[in-house]
Formats: structure tokens, sequence, C-alpha cells
């Protein structure tokens, strides 16, 4: 049908979940809420795993889990990046869509 529009994924808004495994230090929950406010993505819960925390030359890092609200693929990918470039983030940002 002419009528319908394929749309690119970086238009759809999903909701889902940030899985980050963050240095545990003062200020990393602030870092991250700010780039996630940057983009206008909303948190809808926040849990720090610290039952699953490691420590890696002595430095600690436990999984933050943020739930965040619908929001469209391209400005959870621009956050995705810039958490890359933090420092106080160990290994790959991870972002899992949530379907109802």
């Amino acid at each position: 049908n002419p009528k319908d529009k394929i749309i690119d994924i970086s238009e759809i808004k999903t909701k889902g979940f940030l899985r980050l495994k963050s240095e545990n230090v003062p200020s990393v929950l602030g870092k991250e809420a700010a780039i996630l406010g940057k983009y206008k993505i909303n948190i809808r819960q926040f849990i720090q795993m610290e039952k699953f925390e490691i420590i890696e030359n002595n430095v600690v890092y436990t999984p933050d889990i943020i739930i965040i609200d619908p929001i469209e693929y391209s400005k959870i990918n621009l956050a995705l990046s810039e958490f890359k470039k933090l420092g106080c983030i160990k290994g790959e940002p991870l972002y899992l869509r949530i379907e109802d």
C-alpha cells in the first residue's frame, strides 16, 4: 500500500532498560543522569546491583540498572555513545527493549 510508510528504527519509541557497570564512587550516578537528561530520557527506576559488584585493580564496579520511559532509539544510541566516553563505566553499556 503506497500510504504505508516504513519507519526508521531510530524513530521508534521503545521503553527498556540500560545496564552499566559503573565505578562505585560518588558522582557517577549524577554523570549518568546528566547524560540521560541531556537527551530527555526519563528514568523510571534505578537499581544498583551491589550483590553483583566486581573488583578489578582495586576499583569496585557495580551493575546499575536504569529502567527508562519510552524514547526514540536514536536518543538512546546517543546516550550510549556518551556513556562509553565517561571513564567510570567498565565494558560496553547495554540497552534492552521491554515489550508489553
